[in-house]
């Protein structure tokens, strides 16, 4: 199984991932066309090579001409959602600017709607945040890993006023993530640095995993620190492992005034919110009333906004949670050209080793060709493991 693992020296920030990204993992071209998608003008993007501490890096830089004041964040999401950029990238690019929007909005107490960046900001987060998915979208790990992240002390200047660091947003963004304090008078996470790795890591690596390095990049910050070299390492690995374990949360609510239709929207938006498994188990409680008991599972750095998300979007008045650990087999997903079409399948390692359909791919070309969605899903399985034993 291939992941990815992000190794944090200095602190993260959207270029440093981005550019670490284009340091020989994503084609620097295959960026680029994907990001005319977005139909935004007004930047360009320059690459080139800097030594921080005497290690050759990648150093991105976004271009802006500033042609007006600031964009709401529901104007981003919209740019998002119209292009033609893959699902995946539209989803996953969303769902981190509602992050760094919650957060900003909980910082300055203002209303989620009322979020909005300053033109340069805009764009520089835009091309950061999408580009970064798309990184991801080519590279396409079966798992992301993190460090801890180290932060800087002191203040840094910003469009509200100086603020302490690190700053509210990024703040917000890393409770229950691991980080740690250095005497180090620089902003060495930003809020869009913390929303990608916040959104993306699933946990640190496993100690009993065992894997090979298949490349790495080094995508450079723009300061010049004296304490450490300031550039974020990407790994792209890969595991042998046919199974491993790794602590998730596990949260619990018990649901009986509900209405059950509403049930199908709030699982959606907890896989949105991260969420890595949700489910509806009927029970019976007190005085003999049928209830519904949610469980969902989640990573560490997840805890604040999957439960965040339970509490806003159901009727419960408070949750449990604890942790727990899993143990998973090795998984990865890929696409298929198939006689039915394109599809996307789960290649499990096993044993046995198997492909399955996904769901959504199924449903879709049952829709396309008039067929049962049963009748789909047992025929790609049926090719699948026929032609890929």
């Amino acid at each position: 199984m291939h992941f990815l693992y992000f190794d944090c020296v200095a602190g993260a920030s959207g270029d440093m991932i981005l550019g670490a990204l284009l340091d020989g993992l994503v084609p620097f071209d295959h960026l680029r066309a994907e990001l005319d998608k977005l139909k935004l003008d007004s930047y360009r993007l320059e690459q080139r090579r800097v030594f921080k501490h005497h290690i050759d890096c990648n150093k991105l830089d976004v271009l802006v001409e500033k042609d007006k004041n600031h964009r709401h964040l529901s104007e981003i999401l919209r740019l998002i959602e119209e292009s033609d950029l893959s699902d995946f990238v539209k989803k996953e690019s969303s769902a981190v600017f509602e992050r760094l929007g919650r957060q900003e909005a909980r910082a300055h107490r203002i209303p989620l709607e009322k979020v909005h960046f300053h033109e340069v900001g805009a764009i520089d987060a835009i091309i950061d945040i999408v580009g970064v998915c798309i990184g991801i979208d080519y590279l396409k790990p079966g798992a992301i890993h993190g460090s801890s992240l180290p932060l800087g002390r002191g203040t840094v200047k910003a469009a509200h006023g100086v603020l302490p660091l690190p700053a509210p947003a990024t703040l917000g963004l890393l409770e229950n993530y691991p980080v740690r304090m250095l005497n180090i008078g620089a902003e060495l996470v930003t809020p869009t640095g913390a929303a990608l790795i916040s959104h993306f890591v699933q946990g640190p690596l496993p100690e009993s995993l065992t894997f090979r390095v298949l490349g790495h990049g080094l995508g450079a910050g723009s300061r010049e620190l004296e304490e450490l070299p300031n550039y974020l390492r990407l790994w792209l690995c890969e595991s042998d492992a046919r199974n491993a374990t790794e602590t998730v949360y596990q949260l619990e609510c018990n649901i009986d005034d509900m209405n059950p239709e509403l049930y199908p929207h709030v699982t959606e938006s907890l896989f949105r919110a991260g969420a890595l498994d949700v489910a509806l188990i009927p029970q019976i409680m007190k005085q003999g009333r049928p209830a519904t008991l949610m469980r969902v599972l989640c990573a560490p750095a997840l805890l604040e906004t999957v439960s965040g998300e339970i509490l806003k979007q159901t009727s419960t008045t408070g949750l449990r949670y604890h942790k727990v650990d899993r143990r998973t087999v090795a998984r990865d997903s890929q696409r298929f050209d198939t006689p039915l079409g394109t599809v996307r399948g789960k290649v499990i390692q096993g044993p046995p080793r198997r492909i399955t359909p996904e769901y959504a791919s199924c449903r879709e070309i049952a829709r396309e060709k008039d067929m049962g969605v049963n009748q789909v899903y047992h025929e790609l399985y049926a090719w699948l493991n026929r032609e890929n034993p």
